[in-house]
């Protein structure tokens, strides 16, 4: 589970450390790919594979939106070793697409089965959206009313 946020700074050939915590849980490798929000989303190889599978299964391919998402997210996708310090590699169109600059700050957000990164300034205007009316918020999503 990938939990809190940590600031970081992107280095000159685009890297990033994830967060010490993480890291464990990315030895085997990370799926970095676009997110809605222009951030970028990072997952274990495992949960790459079961949400592929699951898109598989649950998107119809057969519909304009389905092959939209589908290119969206599929196309950019770029898998990555994490090296010795816990770096993995945004390519330049994900980094791009994100507003991400070499030697730039980033926001690296742990989201329970997935990682976001974002440019800091992005996460700046999310954490406003967020607070302008949190009861708003979680009294309109259905499925916190389980908590």
């Amino acid at each position: 589970m990938f939990l809190g946020q940590y600031r970081h700074r992107v280095d000159e050939k685009l890297r990033v450390a994830l967060p010490a915590r993480f890291r464990e849980e990315f030895r085997n490798g990370a799926v970095v790919t676009r997110g809605p929000d222009r951030c970028l989303w990072v997952f274990t190889q495992e949960k790459w594979a079961q949400l592929s599978a699951s898109f598989e299964e649950d998107v119809k391919m057969s519909t304009k939106d389905g092959r939209l998402a589908s290119r969206f997210f599929f196309s950019s996708a770029s898998d990555d070793l994490p090296d010795q310090q816990g770096r993995i590699r945004l390519p330049d169109h994900l980094a791009q697409y994100a507003g991400i600059e070499p030697k730039s700050e980033v926001v690296v957000v742990g989201l329970n089965s997935r990682v976001e990164i974002w440019s800091a300034q992005r996460w700046e205007e999310q954490e406003a959206l967020m607070e302008q009316d949190p009861e708003g918020l979680i009294e309109r999503i259905s499925s916190l009313e389980k908590l």
